[in-house]
């Protein structure tokens, strides 16, 4: 029964995370189904109102406000009694310097081969 608890936990902070996908219209996707979910049972929580209004008033497809949008989907998540996801920090890696090492290119096949 604790796994259970804990899948579904981790399954509802995943759904609060894709409020800031980096493609709006996951954002804007997972808005709409949020609210839709409010709105059919929306005895489920109490702050029912507050968090539709949000969902309702948030341009979720804006590109050029991702911090706002964080903003309100951690004000969404703390209405909601659940810890917002935390920020991902990945660093870029230099990509590999390309090796041509024998058979690893075309060129090297076709001189081989003769032709």
């Amino acid at each position: 029964c604790n796994n259970h608890k804990t899948a579904k936990s981790s399954g509802i902070n995943a759904e609060y995370g894709l409020l800031c996908h980096r493609y709006p219209r996951v954002r804007k996707g997972m808005a709409d189904s949020f609210y839709t979910a409010l709105v059919t049972y929306d005895d489920a929580i109490p702050t029912c109102q507050e968090v539709s209004g949000i969902l309702e008033t948030t341009v979720w497809e804006d590109p050029n406000d991702i911090d706002g949008i964080r903003e309100k989907r951690n004000r969404i998540c703390e209405l909601v009694g659940v810890k917002p996801p935390k920020l991902l920090v990945t660093t870029k890696q230099a990509p590999k310097p390309a090796s041509v090492e024998a058979f690893d290119s075309y060129s090297d096949l076709v001189g081989r081969a003769g032709y």
